[in-house]
């Protein structure tokens, strides 16, 4: 249905943009920290918390690059498409 028109390529290219976007909020900018409190299961002494922290930055960096290099595949895509078009021209509509 949207085949031959710009959709497929906007919409490509919204994926992407909206991944790099949900992968730096989701991620908290490559920092994840988790606290483990102290509870009768655990054999840690009374009022004694551990914090967990993980800085996986350079990850999230190589995935942010891959994304953005999809984004810019994907417009580049959309301005070869709008130049095929411009060259062959809209095709006429049945009346």
């Amino acid at each position: 249905m949207l085949r031959g028109t710009i959709f497929p390529y906007a919409l490509r290219a919204a994926r992407g943009l909206i991944s790099i976007i949900l992968l730096e909020v989701v991620t908290n900018g490559g920092v994840m920290t988790m606290i483990i409190q102290s509870t009768p299961e655990t054999p840690l002494t009374t009022r004694m918390d551990i914090i967990l922290s993980i800085d996986s930055k350079a990850v999230l960096s190589v995935f942010l690059l891959f994304f953005l290099l999809s984004l810019v595949k994907n417009v580049l895509s959309t301005i070869d498409f709008m130049a095929k078009t411009e060259e062959t021209g809209f095709p006429l509509e049945l009346p």
